[in-house]
């Protein structure tokens, strides 16, 4: 549940493709994917937001984490004036894990920045190098990537619908928030494979319902309700009549809560000093900073 990555498949013989929202994916969540792309950006350097995660399984899994999205500076890459996103995730009693990305600010607005925020990622720091310093990433897009907006066939069956459900208020741990636009987006996935003589049918439902208020710097919302279901079934090859009805596979239910905001308090870890102010700022430094003397032409003779 923690990521929208999915596992590989595991087929055996008779048994279905479950995908686990175990903590088995210790990769650090991007919460670049999380901001609210459809207005226009009123990010400031220093601010953040806070959330924690909780989600149990029938299967067993859970989910408890703290999640931080600091905007922690901004960059003019290549002309085009950036953001830094710096994203904290802190499992119970794990280390906390950190990661960085360039966003562009062009971003805001577009119609496919909120389903596809990888294409517009440019750069991304993972860590640190042998040497004490951040290793920056410059991201490529596939090949593939530069077609998807002509229409392209998509590589796996996935259905993806968004509903308005009106106006509702919700309560967190930093308070309550009235009047909150209440959505919700259901994402299905359908898969069907022939293994020896069997058949298998796999169906996967999240659905993400979310309380959504500017009052809320950076990502616009104040919770998110998951709900992801995973169904399925098997049946011989020609005795389909005999396949009978779905059974439920795995079943995780959680809440991504706001617990924090706050701004110039915290302090990046991997995004470069001179990068951890705004774009004016750092033009203004740079035009204040004392030019070295200009040297002397030598006389000849």
């Amino acid at each position: 549940m923690r990521r929208a990555v999915r596992l590989s498949l595991l087929l055996l013989p008779l048994t279905f493709a479950v995908h686990f929202p175990a903590e088995a994916r210790e990769s650090s969540v991007d919460g670049s994917g999380m901001i609210d792309y459809t207005r226009p950006p009123k990010l400031e350097v220093g601010s953040w937001v806070q959330y924690r995660m909780q989600s149990k399984s029938i299967q067993g899994f859970q989910d408890d984490y703290t999640l931080t999205i600091l905007i922690a500076g901004e960059e003019e890459w290549w002309g085009e004036p950036c953001f830094w996103v710096e994203t904290w995730t802190e499992d119970v009693g794990k280390p906390k894990r950190t990661m960085a990305s360039l966003m562009p600010y062009s971003m805001f607005g577009d119609s496919m920045a909120s389903k596809h925020v990888t294409w517009f990622l440019r750069k991304s720091i993972q860590g640190l190098g042998p040497d004490g310093k951040p290793q920056q990433v410059i991201h490529r897009r596939d090949d593939n990537d530069l077609f998807a907006r002509k229409g392209a066939p998509k590589d796996e069956p996935v259905e993806v619908r968004r509903d308005t459900l009106g106006r509702d208020s919700t309560s967190v741990p930093i308070g309550r928030f009235a009047d909150c636009l209440k959505t919700r987006q259901v994402l299905r996935i359908v898969e069907q494979v022939t293994k020896g003589d069997s058949s298998i049918y796999y169906e996967r439902n999240e659905e993400r319902t979310r309380f959504i208020t500017h009052d809320v710097p950076i990502t616009s919302f104040a919770r998110e309700d998951v709900d992801d279901h995973q169904v399925g079934r098997s049946w011989k090859l020609g005795e389909s009549q005999k396949a009978g009805p779905l059974k439920t596979l795995e079943r995780a239910r959680g809440a991504l809560v706001l617990v924090g905001t706050g701004k110039g308090d915290l302090t990046p870890e991997l995004v470069p000093e001179r990068y951890r102010r705004s774009i004016r700022e750092q033009e203004a430094a740079q035009k204040a900073a004392p030019k070295a003397p200009a040297k002397k032409a030598a006389r000849s003779g």
